[in-house]
């Protein structure tokens, strides 16, 4: 089982948005908590965890537009 560790910039990198939106966005109550979290220079999420939470708010948008 391969998981993938991302920091801040590469949750932005995926975000396609700069750091500063990504900061924003991951200290929304809905994204998903860090997976390590020693410190705000230590913080790691899992991609899935994000790449699901993704899917999950184009989903919510897309139902909106209906």
């Amino acid at each position: 089982m391969n998981v993938e560790l991302l920091d801040g910039k590469g949750v932005a990198a995926l975000l396609k948005v700069d750091q500063r939106s990504a900061r924003t966005i991951m200290g929304t109550e809905s994204f998903p908590a860090p997976a390590i979290d020693h410190s705000q220079k230590t913080r790691r999420w899992l991609r899935s965890a994000v790449e699901e939470w993704v899917v999950r708010q184009h989903q919510k948008n897309n139902a909106r537009r209906k």
